[in-house]
């Protein structure tokens, strides 16, 4: 398929990548009260609709907390990236760490450096949207 060393390469085969989303998703919607959706439906809400304006508002919290593990999983994943690439130019950090300490240096303290500043960005998804991830998690543990 010509995607070996391409972004695309990367990115398409993560995109489907995270099966948790699925379970989060279906606790979810089963903890939903059929009465909103009964009482949308008696208002006349079509399928569509009560999807659109009900359930996906209600949703948002799940799928934040999908879309952070997705960006943690995506930017701590090893294995694809370094069957993917080729080239050193599309390393990624996980992949290019470990290659950079061989390079240049046989000290664990610039590794260990690079790994701190390459955890930043996750914190910063994670303090962003610390609240939507607590509440995806404990909405999809509530049985009612």
């Amino acid at each position: 398929m010509n995607m070996l060393d391409t972004y695309a390469g990367l990115i398409l085969p993560m995109i489907a990548s995270p099966p948790i989303g699925v379970i989060i998703l279906k606790s979810f919607f089963d903890s939903v009260p059929h009465e909103v959706m009964e009482s949308a439906r008696i208002d006349g809400c079509s399928n569509w609709r009560l999807f659109w304006n009900i359930v996906l508002p209600l949703a948002k919290p799940a799928l934040a907390a999908i879309a952070i593990f997705t960006f943690i999983g995506s930017w701590n994943n090893f294995l694809w990236p370094f069957l993917a690439i080729v080239s050193e130019e599309l390393y990624t950090l996980p992949v290019g760490i470990p290659t950079f300490n061989s390079t240049y240096s046989s000290s664990y303290m610039l590794p260990m450096t690079v790994n701190a500043i390459a955890s930043i960005p996750v914190i910063i998804a994670f303090l962003l949207f610390e609240k939507q991830i607590v509440k995806g998690v404990s909405f999809t543990g509530l049985k009612g």
